[in-house]
């Protein structure tokens, strides 16, 4: 059996955007999946979107709270979650191909690899899928020293198939912006190798 996938989505006033954001994740062909939301204390109409997606899909997992941050928000899905590997992914982002999980799960088969990173676009962009030679392998302190870097692979937790394992002995800061700067690197640099999959590739809002 392919291992579990954990999405994991912190949503908070996600009104706008939430709906189509919710498809592109129920529409994935990847079979074992949950998908674990936190509403973290939204006041706008989130809760009943998620409510309506939750009725049609037994994939998902919601859970409702007061507002506590999203430091707090993504240390809640991880210990929500059941998965060998997490998936973060942000209430505004949209995935672009229904293979786009099952892609990242053979990557990290194929290649034996404990994270696999994806391609993000900016939001609208004309892009184009490419296949294997679109792949680059690095050991995990590699693709770590280069996160840190001006224009390298940045410190975002979203679209990065994770072993969920890697994140044992970290968690996300609470009550500060930027919350993933002083955790990614350091999970990322537990891992024996990375994939970076060019022809995987979600969309962002900026």
């Amino acid at each position: 059996m392919k291992p579990l996938v954990s999405v994991l989505m912190p949503v908070y006033n996600s009104e706008k955007y939430l709906e189509e954001a919710l498809h592109s994740l129920v529409s994935q062909d990847y079979e074992n999946l949950e998908i674990i939301i936190l509403d973290d204390g939204s006041d706008d109409s989130s809760f009943s979107i998620i409510s309506r997606f939750k009725e049609r899909d037994d994939r998902i997992i919601v859970e409702r709270r007061e507002n506590k941050g999203i430091g707090s928000g993504r240390n809640r899905l991880l210990a929500l979650s059941s998965g060998y590997f997490v998936l973060f992914f942000d209430s505004d982002d949209i995935i672009l191909s229904k293979d786009f999980i099952s892609t990242l799960v053979s990557d990290s088969e194929n290649y034996k690899a404990d994270v696999v990173s994806a391609k993000t676009v900016p939001f609208k962009r004309k892009v184009k899928k490419t296949k294997d030679k679109g792949k680059r392998i690095y050991s995990g302190r590699e693709f770590s020293s280069l996160m840190t870097r001006p224009l390298g692979f940045f410190c975002y937790p979203h679209s990065r198939l994770i072993k969920k394992s890697l994140f044992s002995s970290f968690s996300f800061p609470e009550n500060m912006i930027f919350e993933d700067i002083p955790v990614m690197p350091w999970v990322i640099r537990e891992a024996e190798r990375v994939v970076y999959d060019t022809g995987a590739i979600s969309s962002y809002r900026i």
